[in-house]
Parts: C-alpha cells; structure tokens; sequence
C-alpha cells in the first residue's frame, strides 16, 4: 500500500486505473477484485513495475489487444510511464521516464526537507504509549525491558511521522535515552530506579474503580461473582460513599466480557483460556486490580475525548496477563478507550562466558560491549584522539540497530562478546559513516563554492537528470528516496483493529532495515562514483545532478535517523 501523498503511489493508482479501464473497454472480466500492480525491487533493466503473469487470465489474442489499450492509455498521460511492454516474466511491464522522476523527487526532497516523508497532524488522532516492563526487573537492567524502551521509542516517532499525538507517562520519557546517553551506566540505573518510584499503588481508588465495576454489573448483568459463586459486594450500613465499599471475594468472568463485547478469540486476538479473573481476594484487591488502578491514574489528565486510544507495548511473557487487565478495565466502563497491544518477543544474549540465556541483568554488559566495540573501532581510525561523546553515539545507534532489526514479536538472540568482530553488530556505526561522509562532501562543495572553484548549486528545476545514466544512480532514487515517504506510512499499518482483535501491526523494524540496506547501496554508489570534479566546464551538469542526488539521500538519512531519535553526524 503506498502513501497517499506519494509519488509512487500516485503512479500505481493511475497504472491501476488505467488498466481498469483497458479491461472494460475490451469487455475482459477480472475474476479478482483488484489490480494486482507490483513495485519491482531487482532487475530494473526490464521495468520498474508489473502486473504480475496470470493475475488476469488471457489467451493470446486478449494479450495483444488489452495490450494496445493500456499503451493507448498513455499516450499523452502526465504520468511518469515512458512504456509499457510484455515480457515472459509479467503480463504487462512499465517503465518510468527516469530523467523526469527524478527530477521531480529530488525536488520534492529539496522542497520539504526535515518533512519529507512526514505527514502533517491531524485532530482526533492521539494515542497513550503503556509499556508494561517485567515485574521481577528494575527497568534498563533486563534486555527484554531495554528492547520495550527501545521499541517505545521508536514507536513514539513513526506514530508522530504519520500525524498522531503521542502521549507517554512521566516515568517512561526519556528512559532509553537516559540509558544509552548516560556517561555512568551505574548512575543511569539509578536514575531508572527512581523514576519508577513515582508509580506506586493507590490504596484508596481500589475501591472507587470496584464500585463502578459492582454498578455495571447490577446495570448491564455482567458475571460478577464471589469465590462461592455468590454476590459478596455490599455497602457498609450508613456508608455515604462508594469509597466505603466493602468487597470480600470478587470474581470477574472474562470469557462473557468478551462475548459482550464480541471481541474475537484466536490469531491476533484474546487467548482462548482466559476465564475467570480475581479482583478482590480476602477483602484486598488483587494485583489485577491494581494494575487497573495505576493505568487509571496514568489516564486521568486525559479527558473523554482527548485519547483516541491506547497501545500496550507487553512482554510477550505478560501478553496474557495484560488482556486480563484490559478485560477488567473494560469492565469498568470508565473511558470509551481503544486498546491493542504490540507484543514484543524476549531477548536472549550470549556473553563472553558463552552459551545462550535470557539473562535478567544484561542490559548494560550489552551496552559496554557494543562499547568497547566502538571505542576499539575508533581508536583504530583516529588513534589516541578518538572521542568519548562519539564512541557513546556510535553505540546508542548499534544498541537501536540491534534492538530494532527484527519484527518486535519475533524473539531476538544479541551477541554480547566484546570482542566480537562480526560486521553485524557494527551496521549502526556503518550507517552513521555514510551519513557523516555525505555531510562531509557537502560541507566540502560549500567550501569550493566560497573560494570560487564552483558556483552556487544551480535550482533543481535547471538540472538535466538525464546524464544520471548509471543504474545505481537509478537504484538510488527509485528504491530508496521515493520509498522513503511509502516506508513511514507503511511502518504503521494498523494500530487499532475494528474486527475485536487486540494485537496492533506496527512495524518497528522497516524503519531501521531500510537504512542498512540503504546504506549498503549508498556506499557501493559512493565508492564508485567520484561526485565533485575539478571544475571543467564539461563535467559540471554531471556534478550537479549527482550532488542533488546525494544531497536528497543525505536528507533521507538524517529523516531515518530521527525517527530512530538518533542525531547525525556533521563531519567524519
């Protein structure tokens, strides 16, 4: 699906209108419902875009004409296709007219700068980030933990990209960056310690939350229960407020909230053996209950209106037991909340010591290793001169590479060998150097401009894309900085699903693959291809037209890089 303010996705809705319209006017029926039309990602030599073999069934004849009619549907079209043709491996295969698409992303790019990709906010779109940690961990010290922080954070941008508010509590701000910025690790754990202590259970709304709850079920017939399968919920003789309630034994049935609410049971969905659910045991509330509670408080600033929903970033091993507390608060009727949950998968490490565990208190032995990692690194290019505030940004950004690679459900194992050499755990340094060797080559042309060996870059429009005859320069444009808008809008592709299920689709890991491959292409580009010349006459359009090329990817970079909330490097 491609965003709707694209370039690209402006050329496959014509593509798919148009052939639309070829099958009409030849009377051929598509047994599908929709145009299948494909972006290509290799083999670009033989078109950009397909409508795949066999997506519409046709004999020769049929071909040959729907064919003709699609081409005849171009001609004179404002739209980027130059041809379209069929082959032995699509039915139909367009090409672009590449000179002109890349003049108009480059200067698309050149227009909107830091908002390249960034779609503007809109009302009625905020969401509440709930990261639940585990229950047995300080927050920063588990890596399962480490990797919600980083997921949260990440999420915090993509959703900002894409027009949302994003509302967080006080005790969750900041925490990956104070974690991974933080010149002491032992002072940052500290630190972690403390902003937890501001969460702490509130005995005395215990009771206000069960009221309601006990009113809904007298009003609405919801199975509310003792442990004797008998009502014990009561007010004490005299009693003039609910504050007062007295609850023995209270029980909740989850399966028929559920029903009530017809919330689907399955993939994606409640887990069919949640059952029965204790709010009040032995007059006390159950920690169920008071999980309830402490979301209440964090939602109190809000009003009715002002969250459209809430996301509950959960470790896979508490998913569980995060749907019975978004049972139970359902239960309560309080706020008209849209709720889901994006399930993150635990993180194994092998250290030094070898073999593969989860270990509980390796956070911070992952970050000193990725630390060592990049100070070795370091000295070994700048020698003795290599900078403590650059070491540390190198290894924020490998911590996020490496926490973000996967999809956050999948389980992820980290290599905590501080003597690893593995290119792998230095892709996060890799796409900081491209990124500082492209501001480097600006910040040299600039330079070259003020001593009067170049003049000024010309404006976009007065470029000739056309001598931009390299594949690779192609790769770059149609792969990577068209992309860039499509992969933001595509990163959030369902916060809240209307069909009853609970589990959010949000890609936290399109965001940081793009960028390694990106830069893979980028570098390989780079090493290639000589950009500034020695100022002769002849080789100066050629010049211009690939400093717009890298100055757009430049831009892209430093746009990935904050949606990861990472700052880029102005020099190597």
């Amino acid at each position: 699906m491609m965003a709707e303010d694209s370039l690209f996705g402006n050329v496959i809705n014509v593509i798919e209108r148009n052939v639309t319209d070829a099958l009409r006017r030849k009377g051929i029926k598509n047994e599908r419902k929709s145009i299948e039309v494909r972006k290509k990602s290799r083999d670009l030599k033989s078109g950009d875009i397909i409508l795949p073999a066999g997506s519409i069934k046709l004999n020769d004849v049929t071909k040959e004409n729907f064919l003709a009619s699609v081409q005849e549907s171009f001609v004179g079209n404002e739209c980027f296709i130059s041809k379209v043709v069929q082959d032995q491996h699509s039915l139909l295969s367009f090409y672009l007219d590449r000179p002109k698409f890349c003049k108009a992303v480059l200067s698309q790019v050149d227009k909107s700068g830091v908002k390249y990709g960034i779609r503007k906010k809109e009302a009625g779109k905020s969401v509440f980030l709930h990261p639940c940690y585990s229950s047995s961990s300080t927050v920063g010290n588990s890596l399962t933990d480490l990797r919600i922080l980083a997921v949260q954070n990440h999420l915090k941008f993509i959703l900002e990209a894409n027009g949302y508010t994003v509302h967080q509590s006080r005790e969750s701000e900041g925490d990956l960056k104070a974690f991974l910025e933080s010149s002491t690790i032992d002072d940052t754990s500290q630190k972690l310690e403390q902003n937890r202590e501001g969460n702490n259970f509130k005995p005395e709304n215990a009771s206000v939350l069960t009221y309601n709850i006990v009113s809904r079920a007298e009003c609405s017939g919801l199975c509310l229960r003792n442990l004797n399968n008998e009502s014990q919920a009561y007010k004490e003789p005299g009693a003039e407020n609910h504050s007062k309630l007295v609850t023995e034994n209270l029980v909740l049935d989850l399966k028929q909230i559920i029903a009530e609410n017809q919330l689907f049971i399955g993939k994606d969905g409640f887990d069919k053996n949640l059952n029965k659910v204790k709010v009040y045991e032995n007059s006390q509330p159950t920690t169920i209950l008071e999980d309830v509670v402490r979301f209440g408080e964090k939602l109190h600033k809000f009003s009715e209106t002002e969250l459209y929903g809430c996301v509950h970033i959960v470790p896979q091993s508490l998913s569980f037991r995060q749907q019975q507390i978004q049972l139970t608060w359902m239960a309560l009727g309080q706020k008209n909340l849209l709720q889901s949950q994006l399930v993150v998968g635990p993180v194994t490490s092998k250290g030094d010591a070898g073999g593969s565990t989860e270990q509980k208190e390796s956070a911070q032995n992952f970050y000193r290793a990725r630390y060592e990692q990049m100070k070795e690194a370091s000295e070994t290019r700048y020698g003795d001169e290599a900078d403590a505030h650059r070491v540390h940004q190198l290894t924020c950004m490998c911590v996020k590479v490496d926490l973000l690679g996967n999809a956050a459900h999948i389980p992820l194992h980290l290599d905590l060998n501080s003597q690893g050499k593995d290119a792998e755990n230095r892709q996060g340094a890799f796409i900081l150097y491209n990124a500082a060797r492209l501001a480097t080559l600006m910040e040299h042309f600039s330079k070259r401009v003020q001593t009067g060996i170049y003049q000024a870059l010309p404006p976009v429009e007065e470029i000739d894309f056309s001598l931009l005859r390299e594949q690779d320069d192609w790769e770059l444009v149609y792969l990577y900085i068209a992309a860039f808008p499509d992969l933001v809008k595509q990163s959030v592709e369902l916060i809240f699903p209307a069909d009853g299920k609970c589990v959010a689709k949000l890609h936290t890991h399109k965001v940081t693959n793009f960028l390694v491959s990106f830069c893979k292409s980028l570098s390989a580009h780079y090493s290639r291809h000589h950009v500034l010349t020695e100022g002769d006459g002849h080789l100066l359009p050629l010049m211009y037209a690939r400093l717009y090329l890298m100055k757009s990817a430049h831009q892209v970079l430093i746009n990935s890089l904050h949606l990861l909330g990472v700052d880029p490097p102005s020099h190597l």
